[in-house]
């Protein structure tokens, strides 16, 4: 009679909290079988359930201390709680990755030298082993808390199985220890464990996985919600509940004797300002990961219910709309990027937020969170984290941030096996080059200005496309409009007297070489009106530059390189003849190599500085070759239609240079004179954007025959050559900052039809007063084939008898050969 009585209650405060619950709005996730508690033969009592967050611990009144034997239960009466194992399901975001090229991982040593710390469980935990090992412990601790509180009366109805005395009966006892362990015996202590898993895998015969889900269902847990992230609310984003409690151990010791530790415990927040949740940093054989605990029900817990999708800091960049977003790939990256910020004199997350997220699949994240922000992503340290960003790009514009930059180089939370700079193994150039560049954290002593200087150095998405195919970590495709490469460096570098050979300005004419017109690192822009000679002058400078012959007959050299010149002006034909004209055909394949617009019928990019892709050969082809010099001949039919006249499109044009000379490199660009009354003289300026010229180091103005004869420049002598067969040109040195005496002088030269020199005619300064020089023409002799057959020796005494009679310009000259070494004289 009692019994009956306490069923039937039982019951009514079910029907009651149901019809609370109905009233209040809450859903219905999950059925609780009340009526296995006491019935022989299990029953459901309806298909309406309670939402796991909010509904309360479901009792069962049986009350041990009574005077009546309690309820016995079969094996096959508990059956419906069998649950088997289904296998997680894997997100798959290759359709929208950017192609890899080769494998799908960098090489063998660069993962060796950064480290496994740094390479794996990037999103979370990827080891499913050691996840399924946490989610073991996790619930028999849960399930012993439950026994002991009562609160679960499928682990007390487990512990009441009595199926009789005879051969096939089953007879089950159990009780916790101190140490809130569950000591269990099967048959009188035939079978002995300490473990509900190994207790269900017994009498059910179940698998090691099978135990677990079984476990898992009587307890209203899921496997995935150790793990898998919902877009789901929870009852702590909805109530605003305060944080009452917390169930996260500090110590897990799982199956074979690890141990995985609790580091560190960091809150999120809604934007009510309450706790929803928490990011807990484990450490298992030295090996960082992160796992996401939850709030329900005002407690703090793992696995309890599902954790809800969100951003590291989300609350902060809703309260800072205005802030930049550093967007790290991997957690732990920006949990000690936040650590170090926080410990930081002067940081305010009004101006820079660090984010990040746990789970792979980014379409549960509240993406709005970005809205308005200018956001800069950090990718991960492997090739698919890498390959990822275009994901990661399409959900940020979408959302509508304000923009959507890439940091080139990789921030390490862990500290990589070896130097990384000094790196052993076969290692492609460009994965060398990314771990030189890696930053690891700890080392920081600055994280400000870290954070300033990842904003500051990140690209365009475009850029980011570029220089990965660059390095041969994405895939060249056939045909697609690619970026503007970077190359620019990590580290900013101080200025420094002895960071290299510092020259000397010349006070003199004689003392100028083309060292100071052409220096490393530095641009210059040569312009003149049509048929003013401007390939010609190009090639002029091209036979300078790799034979060390003096530029014109009158300008000396001190050194050579290779050159790669970008042809679009010149037929083919055309081209051909005028290599043989100035006698460097043979050059080509050694010191010169040449790219023709001629040439280019049939490629994957467009012959034009406007496409990207075109951009990164040539860097690629002037790094394999060694090159030292570039010329471009000329701007205008090297970029599109109009564009050489727009300012945003030189600009862009200009930031590929800048970054091109980086590499120590002298680029020579040739563009057209603007036709208009200033045309010939110190006034003239390039056609189009005033940033053509401004954007230079030197500046080279051409005077043509026409202007000469037009407006009756130089003397005589220029003027009568002007009126011959050939070419008469002035150069004009409008800006030359490596050698001032340079400036507003103009060198007029005449190379008669067909001939494979110049013959200098004057120099002239800005008021077209001649000034007196004597050009010595000399070649370097770096090569024995350049030998001539008379030689001078700056170590030769016999050197004095032979220079009688020399001018002034001339001694000064052998002074200068005297410094520099061999060279050979032509008279």
């Amino acid at each position: 009679m009692l019994l009956l009585i306490m069923e039937k209650k039982m019951v009514f405060d079910y029907k009651e909290m149901l019809k609370e619950a109905l009233e209040t709005g809450q859903t219905v996730t999950r059925s609780y079988d009340l009526s296995s508690c006491y019935d022989n033969a299990p029953a459901t009592v309806s298909k309406m359930t309670f939402d796991t967050t909010a509904n309360p611990p479901t009792y069962c009144y049986h009350n041990y201390q009574a005077q009546f034997a309690p309820m016995m239960f079969t094996r096959r009466q508990l059956k419906h709680l069998i649950r088997e194992w289904i296998p997680r399901k894997q997100c798959d975001n290759a359709k929208v990755l950017i192609p890899l090229s080769g494998t799908n991982s960098f090489s063998k040593a660069f993962s060796t030298a950064l480290g496994t710390a740094n390479t794996t469980n990037i999103y979370g935990l990827d080891d499913d082993l050691i996840k399924v090992a946490i989610c073991a412990v996790l619930l028999e601790r849960e399930a012993s808390w439950k026994f002991s509180s009562g609160s679960n009366l499928h682990l007390h109805n487990i512990l009441n199985i009595n199926e009789g005395c005879n051969g096939d009966g089953m007879t089950v006892s159990g009780e916790l220890g101190t140490d809130n362990e569950l000591r269990w015996s099967l048959n009188s202590g035939i079978t002995k464990g300490t473990s509900w898993t190994r207790l269900l895998r017994c009498l059910f015969n179940l698998s090691r996985m099978d135990a677990i889900a079984t476990l898992a269902n009587i307890l209203g847990i899921s496997f995935e919600n150790f793990y898998q992230l919902s877009s789901e609310k929870h009852a702590a984003e909805l109530n605003g509940r305060a944080l009452q409690s917390e169930d996260v151990p500090a110590i897990l010791n799982i199956e074979g004797g690890s141990v995985v530790i609790l580091k560190e415990k960091t809150y999120t927040y809604g934007n009510a300002g309450q706790t929803i949740g928490a990011i807990l940093l484990f450490r298992w054989n030295d090996i960082d990961f992160c796992l996401p605990a939850t709030v329900c029900r005002g407690e703090l817990s793992m696995g309890k219910c599902k954790p809800t999708a969100h951003f590291f800091n989300q609350h902060l960049m809703d309260r800072h709309p205005f802030a930049k977003v550093l967007f790290c790939q991997d957690m732990r990256t920006a949990l000690a990027h936040q650590r170090l910020l926080e410990q930081t004199r002067g940081y305010n997350p009004a101006e820079i937020i660090v984010t990040a997220h746990l789970g792979s699949d980014l379409s549960i994240l509240p993406w709005s969170y970005f809205y308005g922000h200018d956001v800069v992503f950090v990718p991960a340290p492997t090739k698919v984290c890498m390959a990822m960003v275009k994901l990661y790009r399409g959900y940020i514009t979408g959302a509508q941030a304000k923009s959507f930059r890439v940091y080139k180089g990789f921030l390490l939370h862990s500290s990589p096996n070896s130097d990384l700079n000094d790196h052993v193994g076969d290692i492609p150039e460009g994965e060398a080059r990314l771990l030189r560049e890696a930053v690891l954290l700890d080392t920081v002593e600055q994280p400000l200005r870290l954070a300033q200087r990842v904003i500051r150095e990140a690209v365009s998405f475009d850029e980011y496309l570029a220089f990965g195919r660059l390095l041969g970590i994405f895939e060249t495709p056939k045909a697609q409009d690619l970026p503007l490469v970077t190359t620019s460096s990590n580290e900013l570098a101080l200025f420094s007297p002895h960071a290299g050979n510092i020259a000397q300005q010349p006070r003199d004419l004689a003392e100028v070489t083309v060292q100071h017109i052409l220096p490393a690192r530095r641009n210059i822009l040569m312009h003149g009106l049509k048929d003013a000679g401007k390939s010609f002058g190009c090639l002029e400078i091209t036979k300078t530059l790799v034979t060390g012959h003096a530029l014109f007959g009158c300008i000396p050299s001190n050194d050579k390189g290779n050159v790669m010149y970008i042809n679009s002006e010149t037929p083919k034909e055309d081209f051909l003849q005028r290599l043989e004209q100035f006698d460097i055909v043979d050059e080509l394949g050694r010191h010169l190599f040449v790219l023709s617009k001629y040439d280019h019928a049939a490629s994957d990019c467009a012959f034009s500085l406007t496409d990207p892709l075109f951009c990164v050969k040539i860097e690629s082809l002037m790094e394999k070759m060694g090159c030292s010099y570039l010329i471009l001949d000329n701007l205008t039919t090297l970029m599109k239609e109009g564009q050489a006249t727009q300012t945003i499109a030189v600009n862009k044009v200009y930031d590929w240079l800048e970054r091109v000379q980086q590499r120590g490199i002298c680029v020579i660009v040739v563009h057209h004179t603007q036709d208009d009354g200033n045309a010939g003289t110190m006034s003239a300026k390039a056609r189009g954007s005033a940033d053509t010229s401004n954007r230079n180091h030197g500046e080279l103005v051409l005077i043509g025959s026409t202007q000469i004869l037009e407006k009756k420049l130089g003397n005589e002598a220029i003027q009568r050559a002007a009126a011959q067969d050939g070419l008469t040109v002035g150069i004009c040195f409008k800006v030359c900052k490596a050698a001032c005496v340079l400036q507003k002088k103009t060198f007029w030269l005449h190379l008669p039809l067909g001939a494979p020199k110049w013959d200098f005619l004057a120099v002239t300064r800005a008021d077209g007063e001649e000034i007196p020089f004597t050009p010595v023409d000399y070649t370097l002799l770096a090569d024995p084939e350049l030998e001539a057959d008379r030689m001078i020796s700056g170590d030769d005494d016999t050197m004095g008898t032979e220079l009688t009679g020399l001018s002034e310009e001339q001694r000064q000259i052998y002074e200068y050969a005297k410094k520099l070494g061999r060279l050979a004289l032509k008279t």
